[in-house]
């Protein structure tokens, strides 16, 4: 499927309220840890939400997602695994919160290494895109103070270099959106069966083989794609033509419903990295501003600076006041305007 076909797929479902935007995730090899998952039974809605509102306790949970698939309601917890005491004490939460008799089995996520060291400008931008991660090419370029092409010359490096990716925020609350994943035969050849399936199956959109966290090896051999459907009745529709074709050894589906982040532990990390290279780099500022991750503020001294709204705060003559009583702490207004003022404000607060 090209391209072309893929974007126009997802503005009809950004259309409908299936997809709601996006959100960048960074490689978490990139922070010397990997990534796992443990499913949590969960019997009803209500007790969904509970589990995902209590999840928010437990440091180094980065996200949960409701499940429903042949086996049941599940809520499957994406968290970082660093092993050791860490790791046990997550553990030992997600009984507790869960009301499980045991601790949980934790499954590793694979996740490709990183082809490369990021460099204190490639953290930047990483960092920005997390931030906002609908902005603009040149909304980001010059929020930066960097050029154009620079920007999309490190943004398309990144992603090949498995350090940052897009993630696609789908919504199925009222408009359904079923994930199906085959297991192929061993002579079938994924590309034909997706073209097969394009063509069968009403608005499929196919998805990259790596994005179940199995290696390569097992990789190879699955296929997953998505597909709205409009009753629980199509499901099994979809289901059994997947698993009609003669390349199809075994097929399954689960549909995503409600979804949680919890990107306290990513941006502690991320903000860390810009801290850590702003010192490296100007020793003489080791105490000066950095970029925050929360849209529309900056952490300047140690005091929370209100720049709303976020990208305009980049522009000449842009203020800001404290949120706390009594403090002020004013973003200085760049000299000039335009590109010169965007340069001013970046170099002077993310570096």
């Amino acid at each position: 499927m090209s391209r072309t076909a893929v974007q126009s797929r997802l503005r009809g479902w950004r259309a409908t309220g299936a997809h709601s935007g996006f959100e960048v995730w960074p490689n978490l090899r990139l922070f010397g840890v990997s990534l796992s998952t443990v499913d949590i039974p969960a019997n009803s809605p209500g007790r969904v939400d509970q589990l995902l509102d209590d999840l928010a306790l437990v440091e180094g949970v980065l996200s949960a997602r409701e499940l429903l698939d042949e086996d049941g309601r599940k809520v499957r917890v994406y968290l970082v695994n660093d092993g050791g005491v860490a790791l046990g004490r997550r553990r030992r939460l997600l009984r507790r919160i869960s009301g499980l008799l045991t601790e949980p089995e934790v499954e590793p996520y694979w996740v490709p290494e990183p082809s490369r060291r990021l460099s204190p400008l490639d953290w930047r931008v990483l960092s920005f895109y997390r931030a906002y991660p609908d902005a603009t090419l040149t909304e980001t370029s010059g929020s930066l103070g960097i050029s154009t092409k620079t920007l999309s010359v490190r943004r398309d490096r990144m992603i090949d270099d498995n350090a940052m990716w897009w993630v696609l925020e789908v919504q199925t609350a009222r408009f359904p959106v079923v994930f199906f994943s085959a297991v192929l035969d061993p002579a079938a050849h994924a590309p034909d069966v997706h073209h097969l399936l394009g063509s069968l199956v009403p608005g499929w959109i196919p998805c990259a083989s790596d994005g179940f966290g199995a290696p390569p090896a097992a990789a190879d051999r699955r296929l997953a794609g998505l597909s709205m459907v409009t009753s629980p009745g199509a499901v099994d529709d979809v289901a059994r033509q997947i698993a009609g074709l003669r390349e199809v050894a075994s097929v399954r589906w689960r549909i995503p419903r409600a979804f949680r982040s919890y990107p306290e532990w990513l941006n502690a990390r991320l903000l860390a990295r810009l801290s850590e290279d702003a010192r490296a780099r100007r020793p003489y500022l080791a105490r000066g501003p950095a970029l925050d991750l929360v849209p529309g503020r900056l952490i300047a001294g140690g005091v929370s600076v209100d720049t709303s709204p976020p990208l305009s705060s980049f522009a000449a003559g842009a203020t800001g006041s404290t949120a706390g009583a009594g403090d002020s702490c004013p973003i200085p207004p760049a000299p000039g305007s335009g590109r010169r003022a965007r340069r001013y404000l970046a170099s002077r607060y993310t570096t």
